[in-house]
């Protein structure tokens, strides 16, 4: 059996065909902005029918005529797409790193009961990410929200693919607006904006498929009325391609953004505002908290501070303990975890004239570690520490950034050996809707690889001395 898998992430196209008897058969991705960055796509933004075109695209090079069964999507959680009463596009899909709703966030928050109300009702913290907070910036600039319609990026694209209107709960868990546990939009909340459920697709799970549709069809070449495993989030995904679906067994991933997330057999919160809750694909429970810096961040200190064509190697050779380094706080690109400070910024402190751009790279690697090392602090506060962290995204491509994690965590990491757990937790899914498995918990990914860890070395003594040094200067940041 040959499932296509499809996935709308953050930053591009991906395609994966997977035969259900030998595995990975093709792999395929696009950047969005490959080329002349498209009309109405800025920081956060993104133009619906260049996602829907690049992911037909991706999608028939990875197919290339085979006679594919089944369709399985992945998109990212926390996205936006207004359109007008006929269900077109009056904006681009406004992804979860769009920052335009960061202010009137800040005025929330500020309203610690409000900001906990909204939390214990849809597990979702006060943040410029979510797409409630986004309805209300557009509220706020003149937007008549009553006349209008509502989706995720992703359940538009399967709209795109089928004709057919759907958003699954574990999507809509996701957005702020939605309560997990009457498994329905939150009507409190959305009285408060003056909308109506109605103005939202019908809600489903991935078992509600919708055949293919003609013209989807065409772009991909392959048959037209295969089903269509609707859209459901990358995050809840890669807990299932990760094979992280036991209660105890954490998936972390550093990819663009951060996330570290737990299944969970009941809703799990904080007890202020700072882990997130929302319903897996399956109808279970997450647990999980996500930073806003990372591999990002990495990029970023490359581009700025390195001379174009320099690679992540070359500067990695000098990388080393450095004592004296600066301490980055990563939050250039915004903050979620652990605080979720819509006003918090980032940036170098403890700068002398010595430091050059090997240490600032350093510090920024360790920067984001610090981070991370905070939201799984937090995460282990409300689900107790897991038996098993497994370890996935861009690090896995820097021994000297994987081994810095494994030390400062201070325990062993198993790497998710297959790559684009997300699209393999699509593909999952559609071998359960086809009859093919009973279960996401009988998915084993082939080919079969060997298990890898990566092993503390020994200096977690030095981390945590220059983590308690982080931690001074993140929690001065927003006394100013």
């Amino acid at each position: 059996m040959l499932v296509l898998g499809l996935e709308a992430s953050t930053t591009s196209a991906k395609a994966m065909l997977y035969d259900s008897e030998t595995g990975v058969l093709a792999l395929e991705t696009e950047s969005y902005r490959k080329g002349p960055a498209p009309a109405g796509h800025e920081e956060g933004m993104l133009d619906a029918e260049t996602a829907y075109r690049k992911l037909m695209a991706v999608g028939a090079r990875a197919a290339k005529g085979r006679p594919v069964d089944c369709i399985a999507v992945s998109a990212t959680w926390q996205s936006l797409l207004v359109c007008d009463a006929k269900g077109t596009p009056i904006l681009p899909i406004m992804l979860w790193s769009c920052r335009r709703a960061e202010e009137i966030s800040r005025q929330i928050g500020r309203n610690k009961e409000q900001a906990d109300r909204i939390y214990r009702r849809t597990g979702a913290v006060v943040n410029a990410s979510y797409p409630l907070f986004k309805l209300l910036y557009l509220k706020k600039e003149g937007y008549d929200l009553a006349g209008l319609r509502f989706c995720g990026g992703g359940s538009y694209l399967t709209k795109r693919m089928t004709g057919e209107e759907l958003v699954t709960e574990s999507m809509a868990s996701g957005s702020g607006l939605f309560n997990g546990e009457k498994r329905g939009w939150d009507t409190e909340i959305l009285s408060a904006l003056g909308i109506h459920e109605t103005q939202f697709f019908p809600l489903g799970s991935y078992r509600d498929t919708k055949p293919l549709a003609k013209e989807a069809a065409e772009l991909l070449g392959v048959k037209q009325g295969i089903p269509v495993v609707p859209a459901e989030p990358d995050g809840g995904l890669d807990q299932i391609g990760a094979k992280a679906m036991e209660e105890g067994v954490m998936t972390f991933s550093m990819g663009t953004s951060g996330s570290l997330r737990l299944r969970t057999d009941g809703p799990r919160k904080s007890k202020t505002p700072g882990t997130w809750c929302y319903l897996a694909p399956t109808g279970e429970w997450l647990s999980g908290i996500g930073t806003s810096g990372c591999t990002n961040c990495v990029d970023w200190v490359k581009e700025k501070f390195f001379p174009p064509g320099t690679s992540y190697r070359e500067i990695e050779k000098s990388c080393r303990l450095f004592d004296s380094a600066p301490i980055f706080l990563p939050f250039v690109f915004g903050e979620r975890g652990p605080a979720w400070a819509n006003v918090r910024k980032g940036g170098f402190v403890n700068i002398l004239g010595e430091h050059g751009p090997e240490a600032f790279y350093y510090a920024v690697l360790e920067g984001v570690l610090f981070n991370l090392y905070q939201c799984y602090e937090l995460l282990c506060e409300v689900n107790e520490t897991p038996h098993t962290v497994k370890l996935s995204g861009g690090v896995l491509h820097s021994p000297v950034w994987s081994a810095m994690c494994a030390d400062l965590f201070g325990r062993e990491l198993e790497v998710v050996s297959q790559k684009h757990s997300s699209v393999l937790g699509a593909v999952a899914l559609g071998l359960v809707t086809s009859g093919r498995i009973r279960s996401v918990r009988e998915f084993r990914a082939l080919p079969k690889e060997e298990k890898r860890t990566i092993v503390p070395g020994g200096n977690r003594g030095y981390y945590m001395e220059r983590y308690r040094e982080y931690l001074k200067f993140f929690h001065g940041s927003l006394l100013q």
